[in-house]
């Protein structure tokens, strides 16, 4: 038989300066593969020194997916280098199963949910183009059944960790 799905995923976010401080919040509803999510998104952007030479960000996103309630806590740090080099270095605690986060851009949606992610990102900025290289350690959860009949199964978990370096390229026109 076919399975059908009809799948969507939308956010509201908004968030204002003041001063030193850019408190912000999001709401995101998906429907992915037959599973409900409903997110809330708070976050608090500081600017210690007023400026971007060097901000932290902390979230903290309370997720319900399918019923199960799901907290997932984030803390950055970046800011410049030099003119042309930046850097980000983040870390993210909880189940990230079907999480959408930064502001509606980036979305967890994987078989193996992601239980930690901790990773860093350097911007190295050029007329036209920025590269950035960046290095991320995340820890995830599997599962997997074996069967004894075809009704009569027991289901094992698992946790296992895996490296991503990734580098994103971006040319302006």
């Amino acid at each position: 038989g076919t399975t059908a799905y009809t799948n969507f995923s939308g956010s509201f976010s908004a968030g204002k300066r003041m001063g030193n401080f850019m408190p912000s919040v999001s709401v995101h509803a998906a429907n992915i593969l037959n599973s409900t999510q409903v997110e809330a998104e708070g976050a608090l952007l500081i600017y210690p020194f007023g400026n971007n030479r060097f901000y932290m960000r902390t979230v903290y996103a309370g997720i319900q997916n399918d019923g199960v309630f799901q907290p997932v806590f984030t803390q950055q740090l970046g800011g410049r280098i030099t003119d042309k080099i930046w850097y980000d270095a983040s870390a993210s605690f909880g189940n990230h199963s079907q999480y959408i986060t930064n502001y509606g851009f980036l979305t967890y949606n994987t078989a193996d949910p992601v239980k930690m992610n901790i990773g860093a990102d350097l911007r190295f900025c050029f007329k036209n183009i920025e590269i950035v290289p960046g290095y991320h350690f995340q820890q995830r959860e599997g599962s997997y059944r074996q069967y004894k009949t075809p009704t009569d199964f027991t289901t094992t978990r698992f946790n296992y960790s895996t490296h991503l370096l990734t580098t994103s390229i971006k040319w302006k026109f």
